[in-house]
């Protein structure tokens, strides 16, 4: 959910490390009421190349009963340059502190399924420290109940510069050069690896890769379905002092994959002289795909097969009435499918009949 965020005014804030430190933590409040830690914080970055954090709201107070008063979330920030000098695990001083009210819940849904988030935009070679707390509508807040996120900077990866696209039945696949340089003309020596987006014609984009990067520089996508248009980017990802930086999208490639492979042939054609015709059958085709059949005939002295009949045919039989007594004919049949291709088999084997009322 899309918030605004208001910015207090900076102030400087030193973060208190029990065991590193030996320094005493603030007393508790005497509000045992207070909201519990927020969950589920974590970070990714944007096309525009900002940070965006997201977090839940706590369900549960510190005692762990039904959390009755939720007013909001402080977010403290530090920012840090990454000299030789710069020490990973001494306290950090947070020099800003961003506010975020609390909203109710839409009809029907749970506080917890309310996603907050906020957006903040880095310099290269920084070291960024965050810290979250939930408040209740006094501002007060239990300063233990916190979560925490580190994110190191620097800049990210050129994304591939095209990518290439292949379709097949049920199945699009996709190929890119691989990314060797960063935004800032250096070379990359930290790829962990990319991120593959695909979105539908209508409908939001979904990463593919869910659980981490890419290692490859192709990508074959079977879920998928005939006959629609999905759209694909890949943008590429350093991983740097443990921080998944990831680069700004390569160009779009669009991708309908279509079914191209027929069903298999009718077999077992046989035909029979009747008093109205000659009558044609065949065994079904197991195919599910399978939309119906066409007949092709040839009398004794034409030079081809011509269709004859519907465009499909639905039935395994089919009855010629446009034949005359003591000619000889010859038949073959196909199976269609329901692709927009209509994709045709082979022919059945010819059967050859006289015809004889």
């Amino acid at each position: 959910m899309s918030l605004i965020i208001r910015l207090a005014a900076a102030f400087s804030m030193v973060a208190v490390f029990i065991f590193a430190c030996g320094v005493k933590a603030p007393p508790l409040p005497a509000d045992v009421l207070l909201p519990d830690r927020v969950s589920d914080l974590k970070y990714r970055f944007s096309e525009e190349g900002l940070l965006v954090v997201t977090f839940k709201p706590p369900t549960k107070n510190i005692k762990g009963l039904e959390l009755k008063d939720l007013g909001g979330f402080f977010v403290d920030r530090s920012e840090n340059r990454l000299r030789p000098s710069f020490c990973p695990g001494c306290p950090v001083t947070y020099t800003k502190r961003i506010h975020i009210r609390a909203v109710t819940p839409p009809a029907r849904r749970f506080v917890a399924r309310v996603s907050y988030r906020f957006e903040d935009r880095l310099d290269p070679g920084h070291v960024y420290h965050y810290r979250v707390y939930a408040h209740d509508s006094d501002d007060q807040f239990h300063p233990q109940r916190l979560a925490a996120l580190v994110v190191y900077y620097d800049s990210p990866s050129r994304p591939p510069d095209a990518i290439g696209v292949e379709t097949e039945d049920q199945l699009v696949v996709l190929n890119w050069p691989p990314a060797d340089r960063l935004i800032d003309g250096r070379p990359v020596k930290d790829l962990a690896g990319y991120n593959i987006y695909r979105q539908p014609k209508a409908g939001p984009w979904v990463k593919l890769n869910v659980d981490r990067p890419w290692q490859n520089t192709a990508f074959e996508d079977t879920r998928v379905v005939n006959g629609r248009t999905y759209y694909y980017k890949v943008r590429a990802v350093r991983q740097w002092r443990g921080t998944l930086i990831e680069g700004p999208p390569s160009p779009l490639v669009a991708a309908t994959p279509a079914d191209l492979t027929p069903p298999p042939p009718p077999v077992k054609l046989s035909a029979a002289s009747v008093k109205k015709g000659i009558s044609l059958s065949w065994s079904q085709v197991k195919a599910p795909d399978l939309a119906g059949y066409r007949v092709y005939r040839r009398a004794e002295k034409e030079a081809g097969f011509k269709r004859i009949g519907p465009e499909l045919i639905k039935k395994i039989l089919f009855l010629d009435t446009l034949v005359k007594p003591g000619r000889v004919y010859y038949y073959r049949v196909t199976a269609v499918d329901n692709s927009p291709a209509a994709n045709e088999s082979e022919w059945t084997m010819d059967v050859q009949i006289r015809y004889e009322p």
